[in-house]
């Protein structure tokens, strides 16, 4: 992008055209530094989702965790991290985080239930192959 004082036909000498040319590389630096944090930010938010922590990780940055949030381990935790919810003792509720976690580790128990009930794991599964006929 070129400066505004290069379509007026102002064109800087010396020291000025330095310090113009060093402020263009420390607003590039500041922008591509941004621009890595926020990428940072994304991958670490689509990891936390599909590892099923994306609540704890909004509520570590105390940000206000959306209520679908909550039900993101039931949907794509691992087995192992529902057992450790169902597992989890709480007390007397003392704010609305402590009904989430309370409401969530209910419905990770009722999901793992379910599941030991009618569900079989993946490797006790037929593969697809041999569920069509083939080999």
């Amino acid at each position: 992008m070129r400066e505004r004082w290069w379509w007026c036909g102002w064109r800087p000498e010396g020291r000025q055209a330095l310090e113009l040319l060093l402020e263009r590389w420390r607003r590039r630096l500041t922008a591509r530094r941004e621009q890595r944090r926020r990428g940072g930010e994304l991958v670490g938010g689509c990891e936390a989702f599909l590892a099923g922590r994306l609540a704890e990780q909004v509520q570590a940055r105390a940000a206000h965790v959306p209520v679908w949030a909550w039900t993101n381990r039931l949907a794509h935790g691992a087995e192992q991290d529902l057992s450790s919810e169902r597992a989890a003792q709480l007390g007397p509720s003392a704010t609305a985080v402590d009904e989430w976690w309370k409401a969530r580790s209910y419905l990770a128990a009722h999901v793992l239930d379910l599941a030991a009930t009618y569900g079989r794991s993946p490797r006790s599964r037929p593969s697809a192959r041999k569920r069509r006929g083939g080999g």
